[in-house]
């Protein structure tokens, strides 16, 4: 049931008209009379209906799209944000980002009040507290390139990306591997892992480093550099195409042979030829997109998870292939 500034009134022992001026301003409120307000408010779970303040803004919510996304300067997140904005372009929907800050449940709570058709959150998994938020404005929800039970999502299956990744390095004789990955202690991240052991237990292999570090290039540069030089290893898998990159740039400063792969299939990939694993982002982002406005629209919500097969692609000069391989 929805809460109204009714039920908050009644549970202050305030009258409505007291919590109207609270909630808008606090003009003509006294500062105790705020206190019982604003405990009533976090008791119930209220989050302020904005639209019903504002009609036109109401009208703007309704052919809106929310995206939650970790963090904005971020090329995989951008390239799924890029195939949402698309999509939302040619049925006139209009797009909405928020940044995951410091306070995520105030995050949310705002999000409730714009009364959007709909948020697509992206690579993270949002509390229980942050669910009955959202189920409390009716605000749906999707998971893009992060899955759960119950939960629409649209998710690339990162521990089979992760297995194939090894799997490709150990055809090719290459069996001292490192791995580089982000310190963010992500999902993603995790499974990815989980793959490449999974490849490497199968042929009672090791890897010979597992380094995580911070979102950078250069970072990446240093530490793949540093590894070369110990000639430790020849071959090193990466969380992603943006950390590869840094490893190229210190492969081809040392005049390497050793071998590298991505992971993403980041656009850039293809130019600066690295062999990686792709996920179609931007594809992805436009399903989730697609789900939202015809279930918005049809006011029929059903799961439809959708768990979309990893493929590795090989670039060696000249040479291109697709290839899949089973776990």
């Amino acid at each position: 049931m929805m809460i109204t500034i009714v039920d908050i009134a009644k549970e202050a022992s305030v009258g409505v008209g007291t919590v109207s001026r609270a909630i808008n301003g606090g003009k003509n409120v006294s500062s105790e009379t705020m206190v019982k307000i604003e405990a009533a408010i976090r008791k119930l779970h209220y989050i302020p209906n904005k639209s019903a303040r504002n009609l036109p803004k109401k009208n703007y919510a309704r052919t809106t799209i929310g995206v939650v996304v970790p963090v904005i300067i971020h090329p995989f997140y951008m390239e799924i944000i890029k195939g949402i904005y698309q999509f939302l372009q040619t049925v006139g929907f209009n797009l909405l980002i928020f940044n995951v800050g410091r306070d995520e449940e105030d995050l949310f709570k705002h999000i409730a009040g714009e009364s959007l058709s709909g948020i697509i959150v992206i690579a993270k998994q949002i509390s229980q507290i942050e669910k009955k938020i959202l189920s409390l404005s009716n605000t749906r929800f999707v998971y893009v390139d992060h899955h759960e039970d119950d939960v629409t999502s649209f998710y690339t299956d990162n521990t089979k990306g992760g297995y194939i990744a090894a799997e490709y390095l150990i055809s090719k004789g290459i069996t001292a591997i490192g791995y580089i990955g982000e310190n963010s202690g992500s999902i993603q991240q995790k499974e990815r892992v989980c793959g490449v052991r999974k490849a490497l237990e199968k042929h009672h292999i090791s890897l010979v480093f597992e380094e995580y570090i911070p979102f950078s290039e250069d970072e990446s540069y240093m530490l793949t550099k540093q590894y070369i030089e110990s000639g430790s290893v020849n071959g090193v898998l990466y969380f992603c195409d943006s950390f590869a990159y840094g490893g190229l740039r210190a492969k081809k400063e040392l005049a390497s042979d050793v071998e590298l792969v991505g992971y993403d299939d980041l656009d850039v990939s293809k130019y600066v030829n690295l062999t990686t694993i792709h996920q179609p982002a931007s594809e992805t982002g436009k399903k989730a997109a697609e789900y939202l406005i015809r279930n918005s629209t049809s006011g029929q919500w059903s799961n439809e998870t959708e768990k979309i097969e990893p493929v590795l692609i090989i670039r060696n000069g000249e040479a291109l292939a697709k290839i899949k391989t089973e776990i």
